[in-house]
């Protein structure tokens, strides 16, 4: 049996801001919010043609709700379909000049889908709880010795990040957008191997409206040197190139990138997690980007129709011609998908690379692209938690049977109450996949980032899972498709209560086994939790070693 539970996302504005800008207009996020009435619009007593709450052929309950007319809030997908701002989709069941009904499922409300009419009072949230007990451990064979001396202890470090050698002295180096609301520009962190970490001096990146998102490190143009793609929030991609001595210059032309002044229809498709692979096996390295939610509409205000130029969901291609030139290929899958987790492994077995994405969705399962061809890829659903909220994944080949498997983080209502955990999802030889659940608890903050690698070097894949109140979870893997949940405590509130917004596992002292670092964020001193994420967030690393091991 689940347990009962209550989600709250820190800093609830985890949808890119999304919050902050639905609130000005009296709306909220489709995110889980903590414990509150309904947030749909009131419905006419009997609901709109004077009925009673109704059961549909699958047992689930609705009602039937009446809602506004407003073009800021919904638009028309099709005769018997309308979608809010925040990509929820509801069955028409009547229109009139001023309103439409909707049928709205019983998880739907409780899950704050229905965007309220925007002359209504906001509600207050209700007041955060202290955090659940922690998963018990089942074995306690790991010590994690922090390896991140000079990394940040403050500010809000989100979302994702590239480790990489990028002044070529042999070591791992940690690549950083500027953290929230610093105005500020990236940061590049080197290290020696040691575990200790200082900011590059030498760095000097061209004109660009840097923000927080996503950075991926790659050679794009086959000189043995990293260059840098940066994901912005809300403003898309900007890519570089680097001369192994801190002097970057840009490569960029192509890759769609908003400026200010720009017209509001030609609003860049934006992401804040970044993949690279060789999508149309030309030999060079391509830029894949999962788009980071619906647009409100442009930055300097105003409500435009959410059409092709001002939604950033789905999957984009940016193909490398190069010579610094990129061209636009939008994914024909996994269209209504966006998040900030995405990751790539050969689900099939045929020596072609895959994708995987999280999605900031509501019972999302198509998460899977499978890559036989550039130009047809096709997507597969896969047997995660239902009526959940992917928020994170993560690839590996978990069963050691040459195949890429995949491990979902999620959030999900059960029962009226929230829960969060970590399922993981094998791929059989016969095309079929086999899920099983390896951590589930009473949780408000949900499984917000993953990484795969082999932490204690004996071969096998092993997980970490970040939650959103700043926790690690740490599972050992049997490379049978089992695992183990390894005790960690020096990882339980590594966060500070500020959410995991990126965890990758790379080997920082070259040892042959993976150490971890992870980023974190939130809102520091909220009115209702005045206790969590007091630093408003951070960058950490730890290095594991067997019990035992000098």
């Amino acid at each position: 049996m689940r347990s009962a539970l209550r989600l709250v996302f820190p800093g609830a504005s985890c949808l890119f801001c999304l919050l902050t800008s639905l609130q000005a207009q009296g709306a909220h996020a489709a995110v889980p919010p903590p414990a509150a009435p309904s947030m749909a619009p009131p419905t006419q007593s009997g609901g709109a043609a004077g009925e009673q709450r109704r059961v549909d052929d699958r047992g689930r309950p609705y009602e039937i709700v009446r809602i506004a007319k407003n073009p800021a809030l919904y638009y028309r997908v099709d005769e018997s379909h309308i979608r809010s701002r925040i990509n929820v989709t509801y069955e028409l069941i009547e229109e009139t000049a001023d309103t439409y009904v909707v049928r709205v499922y019983e998880h739907l409300r409780q899950t704050s889908a229905v965007v309220p009419d925007p002359t209504a009072t906001p509600l207050v949230p209700a007041v955060i709880p202290a955090p659940p007990p922690a998963l018990p451990p089942a074995s306690d064979g790991l010590i994690f010795d922090d390896f991140g001396a000079g990394l940040p202890a403050g500010g809000q470090w989100r979302n994702g990040f590239a480790v990489a050698d990028v002044n070529g002295d042999g070591w791992p180096d940690i690549v950083h957008g500027p953290p929230r609301k610093s105005l500020g520009v990236p940061f590049v962190f080197l290290g020696d191997g040691k575990g200790n970490w200082k900011p590059w001096q030498a760095v000097s990146l061209p004109e660009a409206p840097y923000d927080y998102g996503d950075v991926l490190a790659a050679d794009l143009n086959r000189d043995g040197v990293q260059d840098l793609v940066f994901g912005f929030h809300l403003r898309g991609l900007f890519a570089v190139i680097g001369d192994g001595k801190g002097r970057f210059s840009p490569w960029s032309t192509g890759i769609d990138l908003e400026r200010p002044g720009r017209a509001a229809h030609r609003q860049a498709f934006s992401s804040t997690a970044l993949l690279g692979l060789d999508w149309n096996d030309d030999g060079r390295l391509d830029v894949i980007a999962l788009g980071e939610g619906p647009r409100l509409g442009p930055p300097g205000g105003g409500a435009t129709r959410p059409d092709a130029s001002t939604r950033t969901t789905g999957l984009v291609a940016y193909l490398n011609q190069g010579d610094g030139t990129w061209q636009v290929h939008r994914v024909a899958a996994l269209e209504s998908l966006f998040g900030t987790s995405i990751a790539s492994g050969d689900f099939d077995g045929d020596q072609v690379a895959d994708i995987a994405v999280g999605a900031n969705v509501f019972a999302a399962s198509e998460l899977v692209l499978l890559r036989r061809t550039s130009d047809r890829p096709s997507s597969r659903q896969v047997p995660v938690a239902s009526d959940a909220y992917p928020w994170s994944v993560a690839a590996g080949d978990f069963d050691g049977n040459g195949r890429d498997d995949l491990a979902v983080g999620y959030s999900r209502r059960v029962d009226g109450t929230w829960e969060s955990g970590v399922d993981v999802i094998l791929s059989r030889p016969d095309g079929t996949w086999k899920g099983t659940e390896i951590a589930s608890v009473p949780s408000r903050g949900g499984v917000t980032a993953l990484g795969s690698g082999d932490l204690d070097r004996d071969g096998k894949i092993d997980l970490v899972a970040g939650t959103g109140e700043g926790g690690i979870w740490v599972f050992r893997g049997d490379a049978q498709g089992a695992f183990t949940r390894e005790r960690a405590a020096e990882l339980a509130q590594a966060g500070n209560g500020c959410r995991c917004y990126r965890i990758q596992l790379s080997d920082l002292d070259r040892d042959g086994g993976a150490d971890i670092v992870a980023t974190f964020a939130g809102e520091g001193g909220d009115r209702d939790a005045p206790d969590s994420c007091p630093a408003g967030g951070s960058i950490r690393s730890w290095r594991a070693k067997t019990r035992g091991t000098p």
